[in-house]
């Protein structure tokens, strides 16, 4: 992704009017790879949606929490997920290895 596509990632990411949907289609991502790039970029989780029949704003369940393999910081959409999306990536975290988690961790 050059610098252009960046921002206009980040424009579309903190847009109320753009749905990660949306955004998938027009980067050409999967839905975990906007997330990835969201952290990459250390755009924090999305605004809220305007409920149309109460008119008020949707309650948003992320949470920022500290990854357990890296210790970055991290959108979390629920309270198990405790692994950022960029590590979830990582060779150690898919081969399960718990001692080579144990290394990445303190890398």
């Amino acid at each position: 992704m050059d610098g252009f596509e960046k921002v206009a990632f980040a424009e579309c990411w903190l847009s109320p009017d753009w749905t990660v949907e949306r955004i998938m289609v027009r980067f050409g991502m999967s839905q975990s790879i906007v997330y990835a790039v969201a952290e990459k970029l250390h755009l924090k989780g999305r605004r809220p949606k305007l409920d149309v029949h109460s008119g008020h704003f949707a309650p948003t369940c992320l949470k920022v929490r500290r990854c357990l393999m890296c210790g970055d910081e991290f959108s979390s959409s629920h309270i198990g997920e405790r692994v950022c999306t960029a590590c979830k990536t990582t060779s150690a975290w898919r081969s399960g290895d718990e001692f080579r988690l144990t290394i990445a961790r303190r890398a």
